[in-house]
C-alpha cells in the first residue's frame, strides 16, 4: 500500500502560484485533470478516496463537474476551493460529511486536515496497511500475529494516522495537530507515550521497532516493508 490517491482538478493554464498539484504531491498520489469527463475516467481508473475541485483556477460554481462525479459515485468526498469573500479567508464550510468549501487563502496543512477528516468521514470501517487491519468503529487492531487488541481511542485515531500513510514520514506537529488538536511542542511527553503504546502493540521487541520508527530529527514513520 503506498500513498492515498487524491482527484485534482483545476484549470489547464493554472499558475504554478494557484496550484495545488505541488502542495499536495508532497503527501499524495495525486491525479491531476482539467475537465469534468477527465474526472469522471479518473474515478474508474485511479479510484481516488478524495476529490479537490480548484474552482479558483477553472473560474465556474463546479455544479456540473460535481453533478458528473456524484452520478459515479456518489460517496466521494469533495474539497471546493474557492476564493474569500469579505473575511472568509482560510474558512471552512461544510454541507455535508463528503461536500466542503476551503476558502483561499490557506496553509498546505490545512488542506491536508481537510482531506484527512474527509477520508475518515467516508471509510469510518476498516483500515488496512500492510499485515495489519484497523476497525476504527470498534477500535480493535488485527496484528501481524493475529492477535485482537482494543485501543483507547486516542491510540485507534494515532495509528490510524500512520496506517494511512504508510512508509511515510509523520512530523510530531502535524501528529499533535491531528490527534490533540493543538501544534504546541513544548511539551510532547503525550505523544511519546502514545508512540510507546502503540509499540507495545506492534512490535515484538518494542525497545527496538521495526515497523513504527523513529526518523531521528523528522518525526515518524510506519514501515509496512521492515524485511526489504
Amino acid at each position: 500500500m503506498g500513498k492515498i490517491c487524491i482527484l485534482l482538478l483545476e484549470g489547464k493554464r493554472t499558475s504554478q502560484q494557484q496550484s495545488l498539484l505541488t502542495p499536495l504531491s508532497r503527501r499524495y498520489n495525486v491525479v491531476l485533470t482539467h475537465t469534468g469527463s477527465q474526472a469522471v475516467e479518473a474515478l474508474l481508473t485511479h479510484q481516488p478516496l478524495v476529490a479537490v475541485l480548484n474552482l479558483v483556477s477553472m473560474r465556474t460554481s463546479g455544479q456540473r463537474i460535481s453533478h458528473l462525479i456524484r452520478l459515479r459515485d456518489e460517496a466521494l468526498p469533495i474539497i471546493y476551493i474557492k476564493k474569500a469573500e469579505g473575511k472568509r479567508a482560510g474558512k471552512v464550510t461544510q454541507f455535508s460529511d463528503t461536500d466542503i468549501v476551503l476558502h483561499q487563502p490557506f496553509t498546505p496543512r490545512k488542506l491536508y486536515n481537510r482531506i484527512e477528516r474527509c477520508m475518515a468521514a467516508k471509510d469510518g470501517e476498516i483500515v488496512v496497511a500492510g499485515p495489519f487491519r484497523l476497525n476504527l468503529k470498534s477500535r480493535i487492531l488485527l496484528t501481524n500475529t493475529q492477535n485482537e487488541i482494543r485501543l483507547t481511542p486516542k491510540q485507534s485515531k494515532l495509528l490510524e494516522l500512520f496506517m494511512r500513510q504508510p512508509n511515510t514520514i509523520l512530523d510530531r506537529r502535524y501528529l499533535m495537530e491531528q490527534v490533540w488538536d493543538t501544534d504546541y511542542l513544548g511539551d510532547t511527553r503525550t505523544l511519546d507515550v502514545h508512540i510507546r503504546w502503540i509499540r507495545e502493540v506492534l512490535e515484538e521487541k518494542p525497545s527496538k521497532p521495526i515497523f513504527l520508527r523513529t526518523i531521528r530529527g523528522k518525526g515518524y514513520m510506519l514501515d509496512i516493508n521492515p524485511d526489504k
